[in-house]
């Protein structure tokens, strides 16, 4: 079962940023497959726009939130995390120490006018209990799997994950 590692606003955020790449790249090729009309102003733009872009990527990558960038392929007994221009990573199941439910409120100032985004926790570490309305605010590290929450995530980690791990995402339940 693949999933996206971060909510439907990271999956925009990220679409956004390789479209800072993509549309100066092409229009770079563009430019340059029309030799007899060359424009150096253009051509500057252009390549100002590609450097602007591959220094955004670098600099969210540097960051920290490569998640806005990754998949995570959920097994039988592992799990393989998948990043844009990085070596896959694989993870069994047993190495985690955690896994849970957690949720933030997003939207103004945590109004009715917020939507609530839900995720599931795999960590190698405790996940502390007083973040777990607040996930958004939590500093994760590469060895934490986050990933958005689904009724069917749910199910296939409750069939595949060891019984420890089982009982306890089952013992959070739904965090709402």
């Amino acid at each position: 079962m693949k999933k996206y590692m971060g909510s439907k606003f990271d999956l925009y955020v990220a679409m956004c940023l390789l479209l800072f790449v993509a549309i100066p790249l092409t229009l770079l090729v563009l430019f340059l497959l029309n030799f007899p009309k060359r424009d150096i102003v253009a051509a500057l733009i252009i390549v100002s726009l590609l450097i602007y872009g591959v220094m955004v990527y670098g600099w969210m990558i540097k960051r920290n939130h490569y998640r806005l960038f990754t998949v995570a392929e959920f097994g039988e007994n592992h799990v393989v995390i998948r990043t844009l221009f990085k070596k896959p990573r694989t993870v069994n199941y047993d190495e985690f120490k955690c896994c849970c439910m957690a949720y933030y409120i997003h939207g103004v100032l945590n109004t009715s006018l917020g939507s609530t985004v839900r995720y599931v926790i795999l960590s190698k570490e405790p996940f502390p209990s007083e973040y777990r309305d607040r996930v958004n605010l939590w500093k994760f590290d590469e060895d934490t799997i986050r990933v958005g929450y689904s009724k069917e995530l749910v199910e296939y980690l409750l069939n595949v994950l060891p019984r420890k791990l089982a009982f306890e995402l089952k013992q959070y339940g739904n965090p709402l």
